[in-house]
């Protein structure tokens, strides 16, 4: 029997500083008194359904959050306004931060969402995404809603069987939800709950659970298939990745530099390119002044320890602007004001991570 008083928040996870990132969030929810919460970290997964229903599987919570490990719950109060829906409307199996309130015939459903909303980093910059949402009610039903953040009251399990990998089955469950008579809902939000750290998505493999998907659900879908993604660019990319990633972990910034002056930011698809290039900006800002701050960089970095000092800081200064975490901001803060981290990666870091940038700077420089 499901336990009522228990809030299950399920993660798939491949990279432990995003993992423990959105676990602070969570810890730093409140919890309505009578209420526990549990978090349940799947590694290894193959794809994100049979993850979710191991998951599922191995937890008694009657409330699920599924939720990615690059989603920041900003709202502290999100518990207890979940709580609120699910417990009013019985007929409520979803709710979710972003969805549409209809199904385009070909289900090319990535552009739209029209309900509800997220702070939105694709590594260049934030922005709000979704839409504004009147204050007719406490919430809106739609038709799907985004992976990103997707919680329920009933156990429903996830199509496995159908091959989706890592694209759909967010689509795939709400109408999984919808064949069995529940509604699927978007709470309104004066301010988006969450923050969505997710750079841009490759789509590597989109068309294909496309197509599954409308094989599967034409009792939703009538249209036909068309591709709609020219992807040819993405291998190039990743060569080009490749060869930045091999000349920074030598020391050859300037040859990197040279390349990253012929490459236009808003042709960027890979996300790992997006960390090089704002790497090589600290770089370039760093070689271009002559106090003796120390640098960002370090002899003998490898790529993994340049961008997670890169996301430690970008981590921090979003704690800064949220008003949190108080002890890490000033830590921080007096680094930069010792010299052991320069100014130059600091401003960079919050010109491309932050929704107020000018009240982010005024923080720390």
């Amino acid at each position: 029997m499901a336990d009522r008083s228990r809030i299950a928040f399920i993660i798939c996870s491949n990279n432990g500083l995003y993992y423990n990132e959105c676990l602070w969030y969570i810890k730093n929810l409140h919890i309505p008194a009578g209420y526990e919460t549990e978090v349940i970290c799947i590694t290894q997964a193959e794809d994100m359904a049979r993850a979710y229903n191991a998951a599922m599987a191995g937890s008694d919570a009657k409330y699920k959050v599924y939720l990615h490990q690059d989603v920041f719950i900003c709202y502290r109060q999100f518990i207890h306004d979940l709580l609120q829906i699910f417990q009013s409307h019985s007929d409520v199996g979803m709710v979710g931060m972003l969805g549409s309130d209809s199904l385009v015939e070909d289900a090319f459903l990535c552009n739209a969402w029209n309900t509800g909303g997220t702070y939105l980093c694709n590594f260049r910059t934030v922005r709000q995404v979704g839409s504004d949402q009147e204050r007719k009610q406490d919430w809106t039903e739609v038709k799907a809603i985004d992976g990103m953040l997707m919680a329920t009251q009933y156990d429903i399990r996830w199509r496995e069987d159908l091959p989706m990998g890592w694209d759909f089955y967010d689509v795939s469950q709400s109408l999984e939800f919808l064949r069995r008579g529940y509604k699927i809902v978007v709470p309104f939000q004066d301010r988006p709950w969450c923050m969505h750290d997710c750079g841009r998505s490759k789509m590597a493999r989109y068309d294909e659970a496309r197509k599954v998907i409308l094989e599967e659900y034409r009792d939703f879908f009538s249209g036909r298939f068309r591709c709609q993604y020219n992807l040819e660019y993405l291998p190039a990319q990743e060569r080009i990745f490749a060869i930045l990633k091999d000349q920074m972990e030598q020391g050859k910034f300037e040859e990197a530099l040279a390349i990253r002056k012929r490459i236009p930011d808003k042709a960027v698809g890979v996300n790992e390119l997006q960390y090089a290039l704002n790497l090589l900006d600290i770089y370039a800002d760093e070689r271009d002044r002559k106090a003796g701050a120390e640098s960002f960089f370090s002899d003998g970095d490898t790529w993994a320890d340049m961008r997670d000092k890169y996301d430690t800081i970008k981590f921090i200064v979003r704690h800064a602007e949220n008003g949190t975490n108080e002890e890490a901001v000033q830590n921080l803060v007096s680094a930069v004001e010792r010299g052991d981290i320069s100014t130059e990666a600091v401003r960079i870091i919050i010109k491309y991570s932050v929704l107020d940038v000018e009240a982010a700077m005024k923080q720390f420089i």
